[in-house]
């Protein structure tokens, strides 16, 4: 479910909207997974979801995370577009004291700029090195937020050059939007990959991601060290 509906056209994930995951899960036999905006939406969510989602702009808000953390489900926050990734920290801390034990955290682009945004690629092995996977979120990375006047924008050609490029310097997973007609979805079509071409792209970025592990060597350690000392420094004696 997409929250970011114009109120005219589409549900939200409480209320109107859940029913249709029930659906989509019994079909499908997979677990799904929506957005949370606000405290309250959490536990009935959870009675649906598998995973719950922390939008990118409320990544920050300790009562939704606290709320999410507390039904048990695995929660995946996505990284705020004015957030550095290291920053990220405090939303795992805040999960994690909360009685979180599966946290995830999504890279989703950075701010370049008005109706712009652009993929810190040495970000996602900074959040890895937090010790929570990490997804890259390859459809919404590259919007083009209100581009199309009342609506986002985006370029579907450069999904999967990005989610290449993830899978090479190192991810848990990778989040796409798919739709077979992407042109007639009422939501961030102009970014999503065609439901039919779903499966090569997929298959392409599994290559890149088996043969980067193939080679073994992961700097999750030597980043999260040079983090640390660089956080003593800051704070001084």
């Amino acid at each position: 479910m997409n929250p970011r509906l114009p109120a005219h056209i589409g549900p939200c994930c409480c209320g109107p909207g859940q029913p249709l995951l029930v659906i989509v899960r019994d079909a499908t036999g997979l677990p799904v997974t929506t957005d949370i905006h606000l405290p309250d939406q959490a536990a009935p969510v959870a009675e649906v979801c598998e995973l719950l989602q922390i939008p990118a702009f409320l990544c920050r808000q300790t009562d939704l995370l606290l709320a999410a953390a507390a039904t048990g489900r695995a929660v995946n926050v996505k990284k705020g577009q004015f957030m550095a990734p290291g920053d990220m920290r405090h939303a795992v801390a805040k999960l994690l004291a909360g009685g979180c034990e599966d946290v995830l955290l999504c890279e989703r682009g950075t701010f370049f700029g008005y109706g712009r945004l652009i993929n810190d690629f040495a970000g996602l092995i900074t959040m890895r090195s937090l010790g929570v996977p990490v997804i890259f979120d390859a459809t919404h990375s590259v919007q083009q937020p209100a581009s199309q006047g009342d609506s986002t924008g985006g370029d579907h050609a450069l999904v999967e050059p990005l989610a290449r490029a993830a899978a090479a310097v190192g991810i848990d997973g990778v989040f796409f939007e798919t739709h077979p007609n992407p042109a007639s979805s009422p939501s961030d079509g102009p970014n999503m990959v065609r439901l039919d071409r779903l499966r090569g792209v997929l298959k392409r970025v599994l290559q890149i991601h088996e043969q980067r592990v193939a080679m073994g060597h992961e700097p999750l350690e030597e980043i999260a060290a040079a983090d640390a000392e660089r956080a003593d420094r800051a704070t001084g004696p």
